[in-house]
């Protein structure tokens, strides 16, 4: 028995033994199997690391590279291109590079030229591989992309080159106070932003204006005249400097900060002029750092410009639309739009009566055509981005998240509000609490215009019967002499001063021939942009100085034939011509001959008022507006916009008031606007000509022109701008 047990004792012993060392045998083989799995990923991530190498120099290659030691302060595609093809860089063509020895081993990259991607932007790939002495190598792929970079200019109130009779009569606040939520320090108003990216120009003293938030310039604030301005009685705000929201209603003076001297341009000021532009703040002292937000430098068109010419082309126009519908751009989803409309072919007129008569039409992205869009009776219903490669004229409810952007100019014929529930009612101040919910249903409108957009009755005389749809400018009908008793032909009717579109769009030409001389006397190339007023119009320069306006009006005097472009007999008369680029004739001036008028002419991008094929006539577009506000049925009260208003180019919008010289219509009586517009959304445009001159109303408490700012836009409208060049790398992805 004795034996039996000392046998198992020795089986027990000898087994344990042998697992003891099958156990220690594993474990060295692990250890070992972890020692060279370490090795070999530490090999490996070098070998990944000198890939990285190679991508990083063939980046450096493609963007300082073609720009040269001394790359240009402003980017821009165009540029890039040319530079691209002048070092041998056509589509499908490539270099290789390497190897390169770099630490433990060596990289070799190559760097293929693709197609431009769908939106336009240059496209390279990289290949690179990392190796080391053993052999053990990495190969990474990235895409590499120089083009247009995302506009952030959404989030103002109000964006504009130049603001001169916007601030006569405003107010400016959040949205937040259509919701009745009482304003105090615990519950605070979102501050507003208003900025003009050259020169802000009021009436000191009797601008009767107020801003709930920060006003931001390029240039400085000056008077009529032109004089730099420091302080206003009738220009005010509610925020303290040093405060980053609204908590009081109290009205105080702005406190102008010259960013000129960076040490004073710190965050949460109420007022900021000379607001550095991007380059600036690329550079000592800002660093990369904007003092108050960023401030775009320009307004880029609503779909991309691939050659800079600030015109859009039938090949840009679809490339926009395919990139949409092809889903490559997720910020422009493919749309549609549904409700009652009128389709009109761009070879078609639009038919009497203007309005359609029946519901339930719809229109998908791409329509090529102009549309009358009538939400009178029902809702129109948006989705998505939806292109309209023609003119859009609408009025009534709208519904649903959509953005229109059309090729040609936006007629905004009647008020626009936003509809609310199921019953279609138009949105409330309670409605407006829900809008910044996600989950809401809350309506987003964003209306774009590759042309201009014109709201109200733009084109009345300043003085006559302006309800006569009859009585439109003419552009040649009213004769008028300068100071020298030179007779010149201009708009309007016998006996009316021009209307308010015609004069606005005589000084925006002035401002874009100011930038043409002075970049070509500074050896700058610059596109300018011109306005005329219809196609049988001339450009013009000049209107009489006993035209009213806080603009100088007569501060230059052209009336140019178009056939200057290709005819020197129909340019200015002269030899030489004085252009007064200054307010005063006294200041600093540039000569033109003929010829280099005929230049100036022919190279500007030209955009009309009205619009630009016969398929509507202006006494249809004034009736509209007619039928649309000055009726019995429709209460008196603001023309009203809920919603973003965009434009690259101009925006006009006219409100007549009820008492004075305007109301000389005998059958219908005084406008029902009382002279005022509301837009509950935000106004974005490079030239704006607004005049809502109220009904004598105090505009601090009753503004004749308010706009309550819907930041949600912020976000829901993203715009690129093509011509800005900027260097784009996706994520690398391993080829082995």
């Amino acid at each position: 028995m004795r034996r039996s047990t000392d046998g198992f004792i020795l089986y027990a012993t000898i087994s344990l033994l042998v697992l003891i060392t099958l156990m220690v045998g594993t474990a060295l083989f692990v250890s070992s199997v972890n020692l060279r799995s370490a090795s070999d990923n530490i090999r490996v991530s070098q070998a990944q690391t000198l890939a990285e190498a190679g991508l990083d120099e063939a980046v450096s290659n493609v963007w300082y590279g073609i720009w040269g030691t001394t790359p240009p302060t402003y980017y821009r595609v165009a540029t890039y291109k040319s530079l691209l093809l002048t070092n041998g860089w056509a589509i499908d063509s490539s270099s290789q590079n390497g190897p390169t020895t770099l630490g433990p081993g060596t990289y070799k990259y190559t760097t293929q030229r693709m197609a431009d991607s769908s939106d336009l932007a240059v496209h390279f790939r990289v290949t690179s591989t990392g190796t080391l002495a053993d052999a053990t190598s990495r190969t990474i792929v990235q895409d590499v992309y120089v083009g247009g970079g995302l506009y952030n200019g959404i989030s103002y109130a109000v964006l504009t080159n130049n603001a001169n009779c916007v601030m006569c009569h405003a107010k400016v606040r959040s949205t937040d106070a259509l919701t009745g939520t009482s304003l105090s320090s615990t519950s605070p108003y979102k501050r507003t932003k208003f900025a003009t990216l050259d020169n802000l120009q009021t009436r000191p003293g009797q601008e009767d204006s107020s801003l709930d938030g920060t006003f931001y310039t390029r240039g400085d604030w000056l008077d009529g005249n032109g004089a730099t301005v420091t302080s206003s009685t009738g220009f005010k705000t509610t925020q303290v400097a040093g405060q980053n929201n609204i908590t009081s209603t109290t009205k105080n003076n702005f406190t102008p900060v010259d960013c000129s001297v960076a040490t004073t341009c710190t965050a949460n000021q109420n007022f900021y002029t000379n607001y550095p532009k991007q380059v600036n703040v690329a550079a000592a002292p800002f660093n990369g750092n904007w003092p108050d937000g960023e401030l775009p430098d320009s307004f880029p068109l609503p779909v991309p410009d691939a050659n800079g010419d600030r015109v859009i082309d039938q090949t840009e126009w679809d490339s926009a639309v395919t990139n949409s519908t092809s889903l490559n751009d997720p910020d422009n989803p493919p749309g549609s739009i549904s409700g009652s409309m009128k389709k009109v072919a761009s070879t078609d007129t639009l038919s009497a009566g203007g309005f359609p008569s029946v519901s339930g039409d719809s229109l998908a992205t791409g329509y090529k055509g102009n549309v009358v869009l009538d939400g009178t009776t029902t809702p129109i219903t948006l989705q998505g981005t939806t292109y309209i490669d023609g003119d859009v004229i609408i009025r009534g409810k709208v519904k649903g998240t959509g953005k229109i952007v059309a090729r040609g100019n936006v007629y905004v014929v009647g008020d626009v509000k936003y509809a609310c529930g199921t019953d279609n009612h138009e949105c409330t101040g309670t409605d407006w609490k829900t809008a910044s919910d996600p989950n809401s249903d809350f309506p987003k409108l964003g209306l774009s215009a590759v042309g201009n957009i014109a709201v109200g009755d733009f084109e009345t005389p300043r003085y006559g019967d302006w309800s006569n749809k009859n009585f439109l400018e003419t552009e040649n009908s009213q004769t008028a002499a300068d100071s020298t008793g030179t007779s010149y032909t201009r708009g309007g009717q016998t006996a009316t001063v021009p209307g308010m579109a015609w004069r606005e769009a005589t000084l925006f030409n002035r401002l874009e021939m100011k930038k043409y001389f002075e970049a070509k006397a500074n050896g700058v190339t610059y596109k300018p942009r011109l306005y005329k007023f219809s196609n049988t119009s001339q450009f013009v320069f000049w209107n009489s100085t006993s035209d009213e306006g806080t603009d100088s009006y007569g501060s230059s005097y052209w009336r140019i034939d178009p056939a200057c472009s290709t005819n020197l007999t129909k340019c200015p008369t002269s030899t030489t011509t004085t252009l007064y680029m200054t307010q005063s004739s006294t200041g600093s001036n540039l000569k033109a001959t003929k010829s280099d008028i005929q230049t100036f002419i022919a190279s500007a991008a030209v955009y009309t008022v009205a619009p630009s094929t016969n398929w509507v006539d202006r006494s249809t577009l004034k009736q509209m507006y007619l039928d649309s506000v000055e009726t019995s049925s429709r209460a008196t009260g603001a023309f009203r916009f809920d919603g973003l208003l965009y434009s690259a180019n101009a925006t006009f919008a006219l409100a007549k008031p009820n008492v004075s010289n305007a109301c000389l219509r005998t059958s219908y009586g005084c406008s029902k606007t009382n002279g005022s517009l509301e837009i509950r959304g935000s106004l974005m445009s490079a030239d704006t000509g607004i005049l809502t001159p109220g009904s004598g109303n105090a505009a601090q408490t009753n503004p004749s022109f308010a706009v309550y700012h819907d930041d949600r836009l912020s976000s829901f409208v993203k715009l690129r701008d093509a011509q800005k060049a900027g260097l784009y790398r996706s994520d690398w992805s391993l080829e082995r």
